[in-house]
């Protein structure tokens, strides 16, 4: 047996064992819960349930992880509901689709309206602060992971309520030729 440089003696190659219980790191602590960081929107989203029918859409998180490094590791989707005015013509629907298929995020036509959709995996950082206890901490980390979804989301929300914008502006140029 080797002695290590603390005192204690571990079998040869043992430093090298990923496996070993003194080579491995600590589990990164999980800032989700449902599909929403912990604190956060409802189980269903950040933005709470059915938003993908407002305006900005829906933000869902399907993992967020807070490593003992300060590193925070996110993965979620941006959806929305895009939906055209009813009882559209063949020109309105042109001009929507023309709007839809230009801005730039990838999606499609489920046969009612189009849904836009924009994965993404994003890295964040917060590291511990010793003036604060465990609970204070995890809250900040929340923050923290919140923080980086919404600065990265931002481009998303603006082009998505646009879009949403430019469906009611159509309707409304499709009431104004029927009322005149």
């Amino acid at each position: 047996m080797n002695k290590s440089m603390f005192g204690w003696s571990y079998p040869p190659g043992a430093a090298n064992d990923p496996n070993a219980p003194y080579n491995q790191e600590e589990e990164p602590l999980d800032l989700r819960v449902g599909r929403t960081i912990k604190g956060y929107g409802r189980s269903d989203g950040l933005n709470g349930k059915d938003a993908d029918l407002d305006a900005s859409g829906q933000n869902i998180v399907t993992e967020a992880w807070w490593f003992s490094d300060g590193v925070i590791r996110i993965r979620g989707r941006r959806y929305a509901s895009i939906v055209p005015p009813e009882d559209a013509t063949d020109e309105q629907m042109n001009i929507a689709t023309g709007l839809v298929c230009g801005c730039g995020y990838p999606g499609e036509w489920d046969g009612d309206y189009w849904v836009i959709v924009e994965d993404y995996e994003l890295a964040g950082i917060y590291d511990n602060d010793d003036k604060l206890d465990d609970a204070a901490n995890f809250l900040a980390a929340c923050d923290a992971a919140v923080d980086t979804i919404n600065r990265d989301s931002k481009a998303f929300e603006t082009e998505m309520t646009h879009l949403n914008n430019a469906m009611n502006d159509i309707i409304l140029d499709a009431i104004a030729k029927a009322t005149t």
